[in-house]
């Protein structure tokens, strides 16, 4: 799950309009991973959602927080169209790496694909 999210928002940060939604999100997992999709009208799918964006942010921050540029929060690709899922969460996550660090697009630093960690 974590290796489809992570490949899916990389291909997307590095398009001219990245800006993806949960919706679109949640097919391409389904579809990559051959699970059924989330109901997001469940707290517990909007949680594992939540709970996997963050995981790829925490990736996404350590695999360049060291290079020019540095400072990718990938989840702030996908956006929640119909109500904020968790925005004291992603507020919570970027004060804990120093806003004035994230970037989600314009000049990407290289980063590896495919691992799931």
């Amino acid at each position: 799950m974590k290796a489809a999210g992570w490949d899916f928002l990389l291909s997307r940060a590095r398009k001219p309009h990245p800006i993806t939604t949960y919706t679109e999100l949640n097919a391409v997992l389904a579809h990559r991973t051959g699970q059924p999709p989330w109901n997001f009208d469940l707290q517990a799918d909007r949680a594992a959602m939540g709970e996997l964006l963050g995981r790829l942010t925490d990736r996404g921050f350590a695999e360049t927080k060291n290079l020019p540029g540095a400072g990718l929060m990938i989840s702030a690709l996908c956006m929640y169209l119909i109500r904020t899922m968790s925005a004291e969460a992603s507020t919570a996550r970027q004060r804990s790496y120093g806003s004035s660090r994230l970037s989600i697009c314009g000049k990407m630093p290289r980063m590896r694909s495919g691992s799931s960690r």
